[in-house]
């Protein structure tokens, strides 16, 4: 072994030793990590689903069906709990690296393993409300579906693509935003292999009948809930509205869609071109899927941190095969495959997991001062007689918490307060006054979140004059409380959201049976 082979062999082992350690300190740091956030709402619609309540027709709710289906899944599995929900994460990571150790074994397992534990120490550092989030589980499933693609490519049998098929339906079913990946994997069947096959046409007949699968399932789900019409409502009017909303500059996206990456983009494309591995199938195929990531990035438009998973997931992927095919490459690329690894493993992951581990989950203060007041207006006695109007503030956590199921299937008050309303907001604030009337809430629950732009303001009731005039008529305020500390969730501190809580008049009148001026 010459000195050379000695120095890959030492530095590969530092690299994977270093990056084990690392994956073993984020488990342990963020093992207790609580159900919060967007993952929180998931699971209480399933939990209104479960209590009677037909998705989209009895629950306003813009997330596809397969976000359902999927939390219905890890309810089943795993349980109801947080930690059930830290497990799914971690599973979701654990699936993810294995996924990506298959795609880069032909040419470098470790490259997979670096590219695996990059992936979960960054995801650990963009906070502790991005647990189990929506684009991680496509991420996943994309990227198992391109290992089964790259086993397909190799020896040609039906099942393989038949079942990355099916896992790339499912995750349109959840994002469709997935959608383009599908399409490449098709375009990529014919483009990518050296011999044509007649049975490439069979395979992309059984590929397509299993995409289509998932769909297929959910419309049926949607017809037997009654839920068509409801859905499609959501999808034309609500949909639109919404991603209107907290909307980011093509700068901005630009800008953060590699986050915390930009820095290796030059050396990962300077070797590729060096090398000129993007002429490999395997390549074109890793470069597809980052495109793929992109649009996906660009398309929802807001920039959140999990919005880049998909991208990141196969950047990292391909970044980490260059960088380590580099160190048998010339004395250029070696300096330069060097350098951007050690940048990587000793500079860039550290930092995050040491940023993750330093997170404050035990701040739930929110949570907590909520349910303590809510214990003492009714507790038990408040399911279907209480209201939140919030968006993700933490009362939807609250009534999850305390298992209660909410007045009215209307969770966001975001679409009824925001400025610029559409005919479809219009709509559903009409739908809204319709069941709160008729269910007439004991206990109204309003915080102060306008929206999702990180304003606080309770006055955001006066948007809507209609409402606001019955509510100050029929409900008196009774406690407000704004926790004590910044929120320390992710890396960037922010201030806690406050909340009132109302009660429903003794002497308050229906208004079908107030007298007509």
């Amino acid at each position: 072994m010459n000195s050379l082979d000695r120095f890959n062999t030492v530095f590969r082992t530092v690299l994977a030793t270093t990056l084990a350690l690392l994956l073993a300190v984020f488990v342990v740091t963020t093992r207790h990590w609580p159900l919060v956030g967007d993952a929180t709402l998931f699971r209480y619609v399933v939990f209104l689903m479960e209590h009677g309540l037909a998705p989209y027709r009895q629950i306003v709710d813009i997330n596809m069906p397969g976000v359902y289906l999927a939390d219905w899944i890890v309810l089943h599995i795993y349980g109801s709990g947080s930690t059930s929900w830290r497990i799914f994460d971690f599973t979701l990571l654990a699936f993810g690296g294995l996924s990506m150790i298959a795609i880069a074994r032909k040419t470098d397992w470790l490259a997979g393993f670096i590219a695996a534990a990059l992936f979960a120490v960054l995801h650990a550092a963009d906070g502790v409300a991005q647990t189990g989030q929506r684009d991680l589980t496509v991420a996943v499933l994309l990227l198992a579906s391109l290992a089964l693609f790259f086993h397909w490519m190799g020896r040609r049998q039906l099942w393989p693509i038949a079942l990355a098929s099916l896992l790339t339906g499912f995750a349109v079913t959840i994002k469709p935003t997935a959608a383009p990946f599908a399409l490449a994997l098709a375009i990529l069947m014919f483009a990518l292999p050296k011999e044509k096959s007649s049975a490439i046409w069979k395979h992309l007949l059984v590929a397509t009948i299993l995409f289509l699968l998932p769909s297929i399932f959910i419309f049926a789900f949607l017809l037997h809930e009654h839920a068509l019409d409801a859905f499609l409502f959501i999808v034309r009017g609500l949909l639109p509205f919404h991603a209107a909303l907290s909307h980011r500059s093509l700068g901005f996206l630009f800008a953060h869609s590699t986050a915390p990456l930009q820095i290796f983009l030059l050396p990962w494309l300077f070797l590729m071109f060096r090398s000129k591995s993007w002429r490999q199938p395997r390549t074109i195929a890793l470069l597809t899927a980052i495109a793929c990531g992109f649009i996906a990035y660009i398309a929802q438009g807001k920039g959140y941190p999990y919005h880049r998973y998909t991208l990141l997931a196969f950047l990292l992927l391909a970044m980490s095969m260059e960088f380590l095919a580099a160190l048998r490459r010339n004395r250029l690329d070696r300096i330069v495959g060097v350098f951007s690894l050690a940048v990587l493993v000793f500079i860039t992951a550290p930092t995050a997991t040491i940023k993750a581990a330093h997170y404050d989950w035990r701040n739930q203060e929110f949570m907590t001062m909520l349910e303590s007041d809510l214990n003492q207006q009714g507790g038990p006695q408040l399911s279907r007689r209480i209201q939140c109007l919030d968006t993700t503030a933490g009362c939807i956590d609250t009534l999850y918490r305390m298992r209660l199921i909410q007045a009215t299937g209307f969770l966001y008050d975001c679409y009824f307060f925001a400025p610029g309303q559409t005919a479809a907001t219009e709509q559903l604030r009409d739908e809204f006054l319709e069941q709160f009337e008729k269910s007439r809430p004991e206990i109204v629950v309003l915080t102060d979140e306008y929206c999702l732009d990180g304003v606080h303001n309770f006055a955001k009731v006066e948007n809507w004059p209609q409402f606001n005039g019955e509510f100050n008529r029929d409900y008196t305020l009774v406690i407000e409380r704004r926790p004590p500390d910044a929120i320390r969730w992710w890396s960037r501190p922010e201030q806690p959201t406050a909340y009132r809580i109302y009660k429903r008049n003794a002497d308050s009148v229906p208004a079908s049976n107030r007298a007509q001026p």
